[in-house]
């Protein structure tokens, strides 16, 4: 009987610790499992990131390569043809020899008509917030305010020969940010991929581990 007791007992620990190196090895077994889940969705999610980042880059090159369409000069004895406009440019704009914006026709009474490509838009209340050009050393006024053109656009003018000349101009001069801002938007999210990428972080913690060591060295 005193015989059996430790032999019991020592049966017991030997079932102990492959109880507890079953659950250890588990344990390991699981995470190995979870690093594995965590590198792939890391690698999906950098994948992505970087797709849309060089569709968002190429975007923005491509709509900052379309060219600003030029002013043009309107003629009133026939249809003029206006140039395309493309992605996140401004709307057109008549411009007329008016020394007074006050006394200058309502935009209903000019004689600009759009035959095709474009079409009028509701006028702003004042006219006047558009500014003014200056071609020739003659001031021009914002006399209509049209549409975006597609191909093949013209505008008639012949009924506004009293308001020569006459200027068909982008709303807004400058260049449009736009395709800047899906650049700059691009590059970050291209960035940020490289970030995310489960060999990216792996590598930050090899360079901190290195400054630590190196830090700790430099102390001693």
């Amino acid at each position: 009987m005193a015989d059996t007791q430790p032999r019991v007992l020592m049966a017991q620990r030997g079932e102990l610790r492959r109880v507890v190196r079953a659950r250890r090895s588990s344990r390991s077994a699981r995470r190995m499992v979870d690093g594995v889940r965590r590198r792939r969705l890391l690698v999906l999610v950098a994948l992505t990131l970087s797709a849309l980042g060089l569709l968002v880059v190429g975007a923005g090159v491509v709509t900052r390569a379309f060219p600003l369409p030029p002013a043009t000069a309107l003629a009133t004895d026939r249809p003029t043809p206006v140039p395309r406009t493309f992605f996140f440019q401004t709307r057109w704009v008549v411009f007329g020899d008016a020394r007074d914006p006050r006394a200058g026709p309502s935009p209903a009474r000019l004689g600009c008509i759009p035959r095709r490509g474009m079409s009028t838009v509701q006028q702003p209340p004042d006219l006047s917030a558009l500014g003014s050009r200056v071609v020739e050393g003659t001031p021009l006024t914002a006399q209509l305010v049209l549409s975006r053109s597609a191909d093949e656009a013209s505008l008639d003018c012949t009924g506004a020969a009293r308001y020569q000349p006459l200027w068909l101009m982008p709303e807004d001069p400058a260049p449009a940010f736009a395709p800047t801002a899906m650049l700059i938007a691009g590059v970050c999210l291209l960035v940020l991929a490289g970030l995310v990428h489960p060999d990216t972080v792996r590598l930050r913690l090899r360079l901190r581990v290195r400054l630590g060591r190196r830090r700790a060295a430099a102390g001693s």
